[in-house]
C-alpha cells in the first residue's frame, strides 16, 4: 500500500529532522564543543553526516512516489 509507505517515510523524515536539528544545536554550541571529548564531538560529526544522508535518501524516495 502505497500510502503505507508513504506515511512511514514522512515519519522518518520528521525524525531525522529532529535529530540533525539536535545534533546541530550540541555541534554549534560552544560550551559543548571547548567542553566535551574530541571523540565525543567526533562521533557526533559523524551520527550528523549519517542522518542528513539518511534524509537525504528518504526526501528522494518520497519524490518518487509523488511522481
Amino acid at each position: 500500500d502505497m500510502g503505507a509507505i508513504v506515511d512511514r517515510l514522512t515519519k522518518q523524515q520528521t525524525k531525522l529532522q529532529k535529530e540533525i536539528e539536535k545534533l546541530n544545536k550540541m555541534l554549534q554550541n560552544k560550551n559543548f564543543v571547548a567542553n566535551a571529548p574530541k571523540n565525543v564531538i567526533e562521533q557526533n560529526q559523524e551520527a550528523l553526516k549519517v542522518a542528513q544522508n539518511k534524509l537525504s535518501k528518504v526526501e528522494e524516495e518520497l519524490k518518487r512516489m509523488e511522481n
